[in-house]
């Protein structure tokens, strides 16, 4: 390279006939490679995402929390729904087609907000959330629900995404 056909541009040494803006393009070719890389990335893994459950055919609790969830049950709720969720004067049933029917097609965020905020009947709020998905959940493998590999959140917001889905 003949040395008089090289200009130096503060940092940046160019042949004499280079424009300038080749230059800049040069270098923002790569930062651009980069953000089309990582946004490709992002697009690839939304489907992971999608694959959480979202109805309660899907394994949504554990059998271990259903079986925490049974002496909770039996503790603070049978005395009012029955020992086999059928329901009792006044008291709905908590599995069955009327229960099915009442729930289907609503996020499990609603169904545990109102355990949190009106059961047990004689002390409304005393459970735990932990304690309300627990018992959420056996009441979901009595409806014939399956049980799946991970736990019913506790949380209402994770719960929004999880649909309540009568029928098998």
């Amino acid at each position: 390279m003949d040395p008089r056909s090289v200009k130096k541009h503060g940092s940046i040494v160019m042949l004499e006939d280079m424009p300038a803006t080749w230059t800049c393009r040069t270098r923002l070719f790569p930062i651009a490679g980069v953000l089309v890389s990582v946004a490709m990335i992002g697009l690839a893994l939304l489907p992971l995402h999608a694959q959480a459950p979202s109805s309660t055919k899907d394994g949504v609790f554990t059998a271990d929390q259903a079986k925490r969830g049974d002496a909770l049950y039996a503790t603070h709720c049978a005395s009012c729904h029955g020992v086999k969720y059928e329901g009792r004067n006044q008291a709905p049933p908590l599995a069955g087609p009327e229960f099915a029917m009442n729930w289907d097609g609503q996020p499990l965020s609603d169904l545990l907000e109102k355990m949190q905020t009106s059961m047990p009947g004689d002390k409304p709020g005393s459970l735990s959330a932990r304690e309300n998905a627990d018992i959420l959940a056996a009441m979901l493998r009595e409806n014939g629900f399956p049980a799946g590999s991970a736990e019913l959140p506790a949380d209402g917001a994770d719960l929004k995404g999880i649909t309540f889905t009568a029928g098998k």
